[in-house]
């Protein structure tokens, strides 16, 4: 099974489970309010969660001071440049 229908299926989920709390304590009323939470989590979840997971693991950007090999310095002469020339590589 593919992870996108994973993550569907625990979204609907999540979103079913929401309607029948706020349907069972709040009637008509509680089921609109499950489904704007509802609305509310899985819109903040699609939207955010690449920094909610990089805040729990504790990512932090790396200045090029810690770790120069994984930084490329453009001005620099490289291989494209001395290929084409630098007249082509300027922009």
């Amino acid at each position: 099974m593919s992870n996108t229908l994973k993550t569907t299926l625990l979204l609907g989920l999540l979103t079913g489970l929401l309607l029948w709390v706020g349907q069972a304590l709040g009637g008509a009323q509680g089921l609109v309010i499950g489904l704007v939470f509802a609305a509310v989590m899985n819109l903040g979840s699609y939207w955010f969660s690449d920094k909610i997971v990089l805040r729990m693991y504790g990512a932090r950007e790396l200045p090029p001071e810690e770790a120069p090999d994984l930084y490329v310095d453009f001005d620099e002469t490289g291989p494209y440049v001395s290929a084409v020339g630098e007249s082509e590589c300027a922009t």
